[in-house]
């Protein structure tokens, strides 16, 4: 059973069936997003606002010294409805014929080059996760979605790389319609369940491709930051006025993480 730790929702076990066991496991198709690299090598300052958020990190093998990663924005990442009208070049299979699925953004993020003396390449994996009712469970039909610097970043001068798929209420010029920058980093997904991301970082010597330090990233603890719905899912927009999406905290168990809780989504079915 699935122990909420907000008050939003129930405890509750999630549906199993067709839903849950076919259509997300899955792994002979593939739902995915092109992960966006956003901006390119730049010198950042303290630019990061009081209420950014911050994810939670678990350093993996082979246990070497990650860079700093940086959210810019008020959310690590927004679970948003297929059909969002301020979405105006949406994926095939999440446009506005098909509003009863669900899509998930992640919002921009600036990772540093790690403490090593050797020029680097920053490599960044995304992966969906849902509550199969008993644990976190990779939605291995949603395959993972993978970026990397363009370019290879010299050591110690406080550059990185800007990574991410942010909505429209984050980076508003996403509503060109000629950009894919407004993609999802995860789009057709059902209602019905619980839902949340995690991030792998890699840093990589440029020149040989070893690695240097690898970290996983989850959402953290407070949904009012670090994941969380935007607004036409919220149901906070006289056009579309019903609750559609609502962030949740709850237990990692199953997470790729040594944290004890972590931040996601529930997307209601057939509202």
């Amino acid at each position: 059973m699935k122990n909420s730790m907000l008050c939003l929702l129930p405890s509750k076990i999630a549906p199993r069936g067709r839903g849950v066991d076919d259509l997300l496991t899955r792994g002979d198709q593939m739902r995915r997003a092109i992960f966006i690299v956003v901006t390119v090598v730049g010198i950042i300052g303290a630019t990061a606002s009081p209420a950014v958020a911050s994810w939670q990190i678990t350093v993996l093998p082979p246990n070497g010294a990650p860079g700093n990663v940086v959210l810019w924005t008020h959310l690590g990442a927004q679970g948003g409805i297929c059909g969002d009208q301020y979405v105006l070049n949406p994926p095939a299979n999440c446009d506005a014929n098909h509003k009863d699925f669900y899509q998930i953004f992640i919002d921009p993020f600036w990772v540093s080059t790690a403490p090593y003396s050797v020029s680097q390449t920053i490599t960044v994996d995304a992966d969906l996760y849902y509550y199969n009712g008993f644990l976190w469970a990779r939605a291995t039909y949603w395959r993972t979605v993978s970026a990397e610097s363009l370019v290879s970043i010299p050591p110690f001068l406080n550059l990185g790389w800007t990574f991410g798929n942010p909505a429209h209420e984050v980076v508003p010029s996403c509503s060109i319609a000629s950009s894919h920058r407004c993609w999802p980093v995860f789009y057709g997904l059902p209602g019905g369940y619980f839902y949340t991301v995690v991030v792998t970082i890699s840093w990589l010597n440029s020149s040989t491709r070893n690695l240097l330090a690898r970290a996983s990233y989850i959402p953290g603890t407070d949904p009012s930051v670090d994941i969380g719905c935007a607004k036409w899912a919220s149901g906070s927009l006289p056009q579309q006025p019903v609750v559609r999406c609502i962030p949740d905290i709850s237990f990692a168990l199953g997470l790729p993480t040594n944290q004890v809780y972590v931040g996601d989504l529930y997307f209601f079915k057939n509202p």
